[in-house]
């Protein structure tokens, strides 16, 4: 009933094992058969030959381009934020990234991807890249009518490979019924909380960002779609946006090469076809962004790691790399692919995706490049499209069966729960002091005002306040007076936290400081319960953890379905585990 951690099953030892065996079985099935039905015949999956996928030399040799214009190989080159069908008939783009602005729902989704693959895929030389970001928690383009999984941090929490590849796989399916065929994620950066990235990171470790990346792409790749591993070289846990200006990473190469890179390498060595680069400078290796380097893109990640995919750049309309003195955004693209990238990401400005073939037309025409230079560029892009897409338009008549299905909400749930770590604190005692004070109203300060109204929808007799995320020294002041009087009066007090680099980070000393001297003061007279939305927010002594009088919770993540379970915890609502066990889905294993 409690928060508690359950015994994992299996090993990395085992994963292996059973990713082996699912690539025997992968081979044998036609990699573009029109449909394989599994499960009484409602799990709708085309399946690729191999959870890998591997593009030969004599695959791009084979592609003919004889028949294509100018204009046509110039937009392979572009991956466009999706907006009209004249915007995609102008560009004839690789690809497609489609956001919230024009995904409304499950069915609305399915609707409008069928809609394109009808109207441009049977003109399109070559199929279309259909994206989206779907990383789990915050970053979620589709928010009605699919499983709504957790942040990467929760599920990077579990340290379990077969958790990673089953939440790869679950989204896969949910992605691929949809009709997409590329997630832009994992999220390889290494950092945590305090880092601008947030939740969105597995972790701060490299073995734990490496061992659930790998699963996580065979998961998603497994439901034929393919993962994108970014921000290749990492961000190395800066709290420096680059969205909005290029963080500056102060690191060796030996700290890349041990640190921020190992993620990448394996990711590389175990078959990722597509890399998404950084805006970011780490001055050891080269200056300006690394997404436009020839050393970190050629020589480190083509050359030293092996790496032979895609290479797609982050948006250039970000701060990180527009802001580059003496450049134009189009110049940047161009630098971009000399450097080594293969497609440019351009979201918002169908001006500057318009500019961007331009540009590349002016500069065949100057000399700066050739028209083989574009030529192999281009034909790489259509072999990975024909040996992964296929030529034909892809429509799933069981494509509802596949959303929201109980398994992949019971997935969902699991990893919630599982990623709820009780840090500090006798958990018994105090949960059971709660339980006793249930029909007392509470003092409760959230992150958000989502949670906010989740939580009064259960406990409305609760005074919920928002924490604000600019925080003045007189709204400081109010929080630490309210935090005062629930003590005075025996209020129990539930505190949650996001993480650093989305809250304010004073509020976060003023609440350590505060609690802190309530403890040595011995004055908490009621029970409190301090959750935050990252790892533990505060340092805690092993050898005393468990007498501290209040409790610490790590939570890994913010999606409202962390606060259900933990709520449904503090009010005795928990039901057992349902015996949900992380595994390798059986189809995979026939």
């Amino acid at each position: 009933m409690r928060i508690s951690s359950f015994a994992f099953l299996g090993s990395f030892a085992f994963f292996a094992v059973a990713i082996s065996k699912a690539n025997e079985n992968l081979e044998s099935r036609d990699f573009h058969s029109e449909k394989y039905l599994a499960n009484s015949q409602k799990e709708y999956l085309t399946l690729p030959q191999k959870v890998t996928l591997k593009v030969e030399q004599s695959d791009i040799d084979s592609v003919d381009l004889g028949p294509w214009s100018l204009d046509e190989k110039i937009g392979q080159l572009l991956l466009i934020g999706y907006r009209s069908h004249e915007q995609v008939f102008r560009i004839q783009p690789a690809g497609l990234v489609f956001f919230s602005w024009s995904l409304k729902d499950a069915e609305q989704t399915q609707s409008l991807i069928t809609e394109i693959q009808e109207v441009h895929e049977k003109k399109e030389k070559a199929p279309l890249f259909l994206a989206t970001d779907h990383e789990g928690g915050r970053v979620l383009r589709i928010k009605k009518g699919i499983t709504q999984f957790p942040d990467a941090a929760a599920v990077g929490s579990l340290r379990n490979p077969e958790a990673s590849f089953a939440v790869g796989r679950a989204m896969g399916l949910e992605l691929s019924a949809l009709g997409f065929n590329m997630n832009l994620a994992p999220v390889l950066d290494l950092g945590n909380a305090r880092s601008f990235l947030a939740n969105r990171v597995w972790g701060d470790d490299p073995s734990r960002v490496r061992d659930s990346t790998v699963p996580f792409v065979q998961g998603l790749f497994s439901s034929r779609v393919l993962g994108v591993a970014k921000h290749f070289p990492g961000h190395g846990g800066t709290s420096e946006d680059s969205h909005f200006s290029l963080p500056k990473i102060l690191k060796s190469e030996k700290e890349l090469w041990t640190q921020d890179l190992l993620p990448f390498q394996a990711a590389v060595e175990n078959g990722v076809s597509a890399v998404m680069t950084a805006h970011v400078e780490i001055p050891s290796i080269d200056r300006g962004p690394a997404s436009l380097s020839k050393k970190f893109i050629t020589e480190i990640l083509r050359e030293k790691i092996g790496f032979n995919g895609l290479v797609i750049t982050d948006d250039l309309e970000m701060g990180g790399v527009a802001k580059q003195l003496g450049f134009t955004p189009q110049d940047l693209a161009l630098k971009a692919l000399k450097a080594g990238s293969d497609l440019i990401l351009i979201v918002w400005s169908q001006e500057l995706q318009n500019k961007v073939v331009k540009r590349v037309q002016l500069a065949l025409e100057k000399g700066e490049i050739t028209q083989e230079w574009l030529d192999i560029k281009v034909k790489k892009i259509v072999a990975f499209k024909n040996k992964f897409l296929g030529n034909r338009v892809f429509q799933n008549p069981y494509w509802k069966d596949n959303l929201r299905r109980k398994e992949n909400l019971d997935l969902a749930e699991k990893v919630v729960d599982e990623a709820i770590h009780w840090n500090a604190g006798n958990e018994k005692l105090l949960l059971e002091n709660f339980d006793s004070k249930l029909a007392q109203s509470w003092k409760v300060l959230l992150p958000s005002r989502e949670w906010r109204v989740k939580w009064m929808s259960l406990r409305p007799q609760d005074k919920v306040y928002v924490l604000s995320k600019k925080a003045d020294s007189t709204v400081i002041k109010n929080y630490m007076r309210d935090i005062e009087e629930a003590m005075r009066l025996s209020v129990p007090l539930v505190l949650v936290t996001p993480p650093r680099a989305l809250g304010s980070e004073e509020l976060f000393q003023a609440l350590r400081v505060r609690l802190g001297a309530l403890i040595r003061k011995k004055e908490l007279r009621s029970p409190v319960l301090w959750a935050h939305q990252g790892a533990t927010p505060i340092k805690i002594n092993p050898k005393t953890k468990r007498d501290l009088p209040m409790g610490i919770l790590s939570l890994h993540s913010g999606s409202l379905a962390t606060l259900n379970s933990l709520m449904s915890r503090l009010i005795n609502e928990k039901k057992e585990s349902d015996g949900y066990r992380f595994s390798i889905d059986t189809a995979l294993m026939e």
